[in-house]
């Protein structure tokens, strides 16, 4: 396909933004592909393009368009221009792959590899004015303006219009724009778009918080715990709980059950999982976790160092490390989480952890400067400046002003005053959203929750200069992935603490009403002829709210009420299948009703969404004395309602059955059939204790097995297998169905296992028993063939009888 016709092809969908009044967009001219080597990792490297930026400021006479230039294997390459790209501003998304013509003297199969593009245009405008815009690339950006490079990223990355907001400062006239994407491998391509300040577009900030919050709850592995970071122990679990709270996930939820068990049952010894143990408790708000609240709050302050910063006190890895400004940030949430609880902590504590906050302000030896030409805060000292570390030291003095009631100790008040007009100057010109100032893609979404403390604690609609929480939103609907998470686990618990404001003293009221957290439904049809309410409690209730007055002057008897001889409530599952019957309420037809409900309560069996309808059984008064009622059904219409997980003890007990595993601790050699070379997936990890890790053969394996031999004999009565992937994520993955256990190379034993992601089959041995040595065989599967699927266990377990 020539050139001309890709691009009609790629930008027949597009529909053009048209600019405002004022503004005459050029059309769009790109030439390329050029041999970039390490691609969107090297986007310095300047190709002739860009070695004359000097025609490029305002009023300039712009690129020189008959320059001879080379392309990928020496092609001759020429400007040519975008159709339809004229007057436009946005024309959508733009394939390079598509629309660039493929060099023909390259022997490089994927010739848009390690190549780099360059787009240009003009913007003239009547007056100078600002124009506010985002874009995106995929892969590494650079951006000029009149000369002026505004981005220069070298990231490898899909593409996401809102990965810069920017404000293109247009001078009177003429104004030039630049672009070079540069291209690693896979899709290239880039997108700007004009965007309108103030407003965002609040239904799809609600759909990405639940989107956010479903992908969490189907995440969660049937102990009650999160993967994330398995070393520091329910850290993420109790973070991920807490986030789930914060988001409007209803106490009660089996998930946040099931979190709840976890946490208590694994307390940390380290300080960032002790924090964030702090802020779900206390945000769960039961009172019978009251003492486990004040254990957590007494360790975590004798973690506190003589600077006042906290430590961990010993890393996850062992080795012990430098106090630090972000514990300090957790530890200091952790408190005020607390004394909202209603567990005190000491104003020597808080006054403390702001001398420590303070000594990692860069500007406290300079304080008469600092406020007006701006500082930030680094990790500690010998570190960078980062906006992350900026965002944590503001948020703590905040939070240790409302923990000392509003008042600085009188020898530290100047200096945090001074430190926080210092810090949100240093904000100006660094309020980025692909990166963290300071640290590039380092802690990148901590950043992003940063900028939300700040801008919520402080109250404030602008950091920087730039509305801080439209922007910030825009980027992250546009970087969410279409499973509903952000990168990974915490970085989806950032992004989502972000959208919802989470740090607002006021609850802010954003996502919606998630049908997995409402608790009560009713029929919202005014001519219905049933109205029904359902309310969940431990089980569904549902009941006839209202029979309709066409129905009821219809059917009524000559006392003007109503004979019922029974009403059924059948569910169906939302998605189609087989009804299951909820409930009959049983009536004597002969006793006149009138404001009866015909409540039934049950229980669903399955997650997810249903239907509800009542059948209502009334007797037709007879025309003639004596004579038999006959009976007309009422039918209400489909009330749909969520079941949430049924949880039952088992699955809660499942949180502590981990620390009774005999094999933890236990010397062991474990081999395997075959293993599959894709990802983590050894077969040592179906013994390391962690159900977020797992083994699976290959998939060409008809033979699959996994043994564990034991370095000293290990008395046992159950064996308890776990699927890979245990959460609802795993649902549909395939699984082993028939599996037989070989005990010591004798005994045999075979079983079929739960096909439930969220239970564990038990093997029960009868008995206790002595093995050296275990094999698991795999037999048949469910939803696939052996020797046709990769196959495995994420943890086998001994347990006593």
């Amino acid at each position: 396909m020539g050139a001309r016709a890709a691009f009609a092809a790629v930008l027949c969908l597009l529909v053009p933004i048209s600019p405002a009044a004022g503004q005459e967009w050029g059309a769009w001219h790109m030439v390329g592909p050029f041999d970039h080597p390490g691609g969107s990792g090297n986007i310095d490297a300047p190709q002739t393009v860009e070695k004359d930026l000097r025609r490029l400021r305002a009023g300039g006479p712009g690129l020189k368009p008959d320059v001879k230039l080379r392309g990928v294997g020496g092609a001759r390459l020429e400007w040519q221009i975008l159709p339809e790209s004229e007057s436009v501003a946005d024309v959508g998304e733009i394939s390079f792959r598509e629309l660039l013509t493929p060099p023909k003297q390259t022997k490089r199969k994927n010739w848009w590899e390690h190549s780099v593009v360059y787009m240009y245009r003009t913007i003239t405008v009547e007056e100078a004015m600002q124009i506010p815009l985002r874009c995106g690339s995929d892969d590494g950006l650079r951006l000029w303006l009149n000369g002026e490079l505004l981005v220069d990223l070298a990231v490898g990355r899909a593409l996401n219009p809102s990965n810069h907001i920017l404000t293109f400062n247009l001078e009177a006239g003429v104004n030039h724009l630049l672009v070079k994407v540069a291209n690693g491998g896979g899709e290239w391509g880039f997108q700007l778009v004009q965007r309108e300040i103030g407003k965002i577009d609040q239904d799809a900030v609600h759909a990405a918080i639940d989107s956010g919050v479903e992908w969490l709850l189907r995440t969660q592995l049937l102990d009650g715990s999160w993967s994330a970071h398995p070393e520091y122990r329910a850290g993420s679990t109790a973070y991920a709980g807490y986030c789930l709270l914060k988001c409007g996930v209803r106490p009660e939820h089996p998930a946040i059950q099931r979190a709840h068990a976890y946490v208590l049952q694994h307390p940390s010894d380290f300080n960032y999982s002790t924090a964030c143990e702090l802020l779900f408790l206390c945000t769960l708000n039961r009172a019978q976790d009251r003492s486990a609240i004040q254990d957590r709050l007494d360790r975590m302050l004798d973690w506190q160092a003589s600077t006042g910063l906290f430590t961990y006190p010993v890393h996850p890895g062992g080795n012990s490390l430098a106090p630090d400004l972000s514990l300090t940030l957790y530890s200091a949430l952790a408190m005020h989480a607390c004394e909202v609880y209603g567990v005190e902590v000491s104003d020597r504590a808080w006054a403390r952890t702001l001398d420590g906050a303070l000594s990692c302000f860069e500007g406290v030896s300079r304080s008469s400067q600092a406020r007006d030409q701006g500082a930030g805060f680094r990790y500690h000292g010998g570190r960078a400046i980062t906006g992350s570390m900026t965002t944590a030291g503001l948020s703590v003095i905040d939070l240790v002003r409302e923990g000392l009631d509003g008042e600085f100790p009188a020898g530290s008040r100047r200096r945090a005053q001074t430190a926080t007009d210092a810090g949100l100057a240093w904000l100006h010109g660094k309020m980025n959203w692909h990166e963290n100032p300071g640290q590039g893609g380092e802690h990148h979404y901590f950043w992003l929750y940063g900028v939300e403390r700040v801008g919520s604690l402080l109250e404030l609609d602008e950091l920087g200069g730039v509305p801080w929480y439209l922007d910030g939103a825009e980027y992250l609907i546009g970087a969410q992935g279409t499973n509903g998470a952000w990168i990974n686990g915490v970085d989806t618990i950032l992004a989502l603490l972000f959208l919802k404001r989470a740090s607002l003293r006021v609850p802010a009221e954003s996502g919606k009403s998630l049908d997995l957290n409402r608790t009560r439904w009713i029929t919202t049809d005014a001519e219905a002829s049933l109205s029904l309410v359902a309310n969940l409690k431990s089980e569904m209730v549902v009941w006839v709210q209202e029979v309709h007055s066409v129905e009821r002057e219809r059917l009524a008897w000559k006392d003007q009420t109503l004979r019922v001889q029974q009403v059924e409530y059948v569910a169906t599952p939302g998605e189609g299948g087989a009804p299951f019957q909820l409930g009959v309420v049983t009536a004597d037809p002969h006793q006149p009703t009138d404001d009866q409900r015909y409540a039934a309560k049950g229980t669903l069996p399955e997650q997810g969404e249903w239907d509800i309808v009542a059948r209502m059984h009334v007797l037709i008064e007879p025309v003639e004395e004596g004579a038999e009622p006959k009976v007309e059904i009422l039918e209400s219409l489909p009330l749909r309602v969520y079941a949430p997980d049924v949880i039952s003890p088992d699955q809660l007990g499942y949180a502590a059955q981990g620390k009774d595993n005999l094999l933890a601790g236990v010397e062991v050699e474990i081999n395997a059939s075959t293993s599959s070379v894709q990802g983590e997936t050894k077969a040592a990890h179906v013994a390391d204790q962690r159900l977020g890790t797992y083994w699976i053969c290959s998939a060409e394996d008809r033979k699959p097995y996994v043994s564990i031999k034991m370095k000293r004999p290990v008395r046992a009565g159950r064996v308890l297998l776990s699927n890979v992937a245990p959460h609802l994520d795993g649902e549909d993955r395939p699984k082993p169905l028939v599996v037989e256990l070989v005990l010591n190379r004798k005994r045999k034993i075979r079983t079929t296992m739960d096909q439930d992601s969220l239970r564990k089959t038990v093997i029960d041995l009868g008995g206790t028993v002595t093995i050296r040595e275990l094999k698991v065989r795999i037999l048949s599967a469910q939803g696939c063939e052996l020797g046709k699927c990769a196959l495995g266990f994420s943890e086998i377990e001994l347990l006593p009888h």
